[in-house]
């Protein structure tokens, strides 16, 4: 059975990475390499 604490990490988490992907919206061209450090540099302070 999930406990109460573990479905709040969970949603913790999901909430944490669902703000990062809308602050990288709109999706920038692969050669904009600023943007894409700084996505890589915000998912990589999730993990």
């Amino acid at each position: 059975m999930v406990k109460n604490t573990e479905i709040k990490q969970e949603f913790d988490l999901f909430a944490e990475v669902w703000n990062v992907y809308k602050t990288l919206l709109p999706i920038r061209p692969r050669n904009d390499t600023q943007y894409w450090g700084e996505a890589v540099e915000k998912v990589s302070d999730i993990m």
